[in-house]
């Protein structure tokens, strides 16, 4: 069963509990609405539809092929078992700490080469780290209007992030908050998988999102 946690307080009341969440290396927390003009021209502050990018645009690493994936990271690589998704249209290492893996999934629609195709599905997994000074390396900005809901997945800490666009951020190598306009995510499920984080961005639904991670191995 689900564990469900909806945060519809005041906002000082939401900001209180909001900073108290997160999972390993990711902290979660209350922001102030988004600026129309912070948003990239495929997203308005304002918009429930998520962003359209490809993986060119995110800047997502070095292009690796899977198997490499799985040697040069200090973890073991989770893939999907759902046959749809085994085989990712292309795999990327990178992150502030250089061994954070991301599978891409783009739209079947587009007919242009994968790098520069509609993404229609993310999957991100690293090991979460904490910061000297406790902090996380990664973050989630929350804006009001916007679900946050905890889940689990496969018996670890979940969750469930929906409505208008929310931000992500992370530390770079000096420590300090770099926050990345183009990843203003639609949909979002975040989970503890082990010594791994894991963040889905693409599925349509809370059901789609929990199938997928539930099939991560």
């Amino acid at each position: 069963m689900a564990v469900v946690l909806l945060l519809v307080l005041s906002p000082k009341a939401r900001t209180a509990v909001a900073d108290r969440l997160g999972l390993r290396g990711v902290d979660i927390s209350y922001v102030p609405p988004l600026d129309a003009a912070f948003a990239p021209p495929e997203v308005s502050a304002s918009s429930t539809a998520p962003a359209r990018f490809s993986a060119r645009d995110l800047r997502l690493g070095r292009p690796v092929t899977l198997a490499e994936a799985k040697t040069v990271v200090p973890y073991s690589v989770l893939t999907p078992s759902l046959p749809s998704l085994r085989q990712p249209d292309a795999v990327y290492i990178g992150g502030p700490d250089g061994a954070q893996i991301t599978f891409v999934y783009v739209a079947e629609s587009d007919p242009r080469p994968v790098v520069d195709a509609e993404i229609a599905l993310l999957i991100t997994q690293f090991v979460g780290k904490v910061m000297d000074d406790g902090t996380a390396l990664f973050g989630k900005g929350v804006p009001p209007n916007v679900q946050l809901e905890g889940v689990m997945v496969s018996g670890g800490r979940a969750y469930w992030i929906q409505g208008e666009p929310h931000t992500y951020f992370y530390r770079d190598s000096q420590g300090r908050i770099v926050s990345d306009s183009l990843r203003l995510a639609g949909n979002t499920l975040l989970w503890q998988q082990g010594e791994l984080t894991a963040r889905l961005e693409g599925a349509r639904t809370k059901q789609e999102a929990l199938v997928i991670a539930g099939s991560m191995r």
